[in-house]
C-alpha cells in the first residue's frame, strides 16, 4: 500500500523533467527500486546499532565513551541517510548524482559498522 502511494505521489506530485512517458516510468521504476533498496539497508543498520549497544549491556561490559561516541556517530549518520531518501524530490538530472552519493555513505556506514563490530568483539 505504502509503494502504490508513494507512485501516485512521484508520477502526480513531483515533476519530471522528461517528455517521453517510456523514459518517465523506467526513471520512477529505478528511483522507486533504489529507495526500496536503501531502506532496508537502513534498517539493518538500526538493528545492527541496536545489536552493538545491547551487546555491550548484556555482557557487562563497560561502556566505553570513545565507544559510545563512534555507535552514536554511526546512529546520527543512519538518520541523516534515512532523512535524505525520505526528502529526496525526483528530477532525472539529479537523481544520477544523488544515487552515486548515497551508495557512497551507505558504504561507509557499513564500513564503519564493522569496524565497530570487530572493535567490540575484541573487547
Amino acid at each position: 500500500m505504502k509503494t502504490l502511494i508513494l507512485m501516485y505521489m512521484i508520477l502526480f506530485a513531483l515533476p519530471m523533467r522528461c517528455k517521453n512517458p517510456q523514459v518517465e516510468a523506467a526513471n520512477l521504476q529505478e528511483w522507486l527500486l533504489f529507495k526500496q533498496a536503501a531502506e532496508i539497508t537502513i534498517r539493518n543498520n538500526e538493528v545492527h546499532i541496536a545489536d552493538l549497544k545491547a551487546e555491550n549491556v548484556y555482557l557487562g561490559k563497560a561502556f566505553d565513551i570513545s565507544y559510545q561516541k563512534k555507535v552514536g556517530k554511526v546512529a546520527q549518520q543512519n538518520k541523516e541517510v534515512r532523512e535524505r531518501i525520505t526528502n529526496f524530490q525526483i528530477e532525472k538530472n539529479v537523481f544520477l548524482t544523488f544515487k552515486h552519493q548515497m551508495k557512497a555513505d551507505m558504504k561507509v556506514l557499513a564500513k564503519t559498522l564493522n569496524q565497530l563490530t570487530l572493535a567490540n568483539q575484541q573487547k
